[in-house]
């Protein structure tokens, strides 16, 4: 049986340039906290740069290669723990008897963990 479950016990993020980019212009790199990315609340790009220090404006990705700026690539990993797949066959059937749907995140809810979403492009709002 595949394993298609599993305990995430670590996220990493990494954010690094593509490129090196002599002078580049004055401007200011907003970066979302890893505990929003992680909790799912995220609804704005995990990244980007505007020219104002509050970051109310955001520059398009045209605008960043238009004015100059370096472009960054966005890594996140994750680890985990896993069991046979008999295991989770036998946690499905459990869940099964609580009333519970063992294919969504109703336990999750239940229990007040949060939920895992991740936004991968950071360009993904325009």
């Amino acid at each position: 049986m595949p394993r298609s479950t599993a305990l995430v016990t670590n996220i990493s993020c990494k954010l690094s340039t593509l490129d090196t980019v002599e002078n580049p212009p004055a401007g200011y790199l907003f970066i979302c906290p890893l505990k929003d990315i992680q909790c799912g609340i995220v609804d704005q790009p995990v990244y980007y740069l505007s020219l104002d220090p509050s970051g109310v404006e955001q520059l398009t990705k045209e605008e960043v290669e238009q004015l100059g700026f370096p472009f960054f690539q966005l890594e996140m990993g994750a680890m985990g723990k896993y069991w046979d797949g008999h295991i989770y066959e036998g946690l499905r059937q459990f869940h099964e008897g609580k009333r519970f749907d063992p294919y969504s995140q109703d336990v999750a809810r239940e229990l007040g963990l949060p939920l895992l979403q991740i936004t991968w492009d950071p360009f993904e709002s325009e």
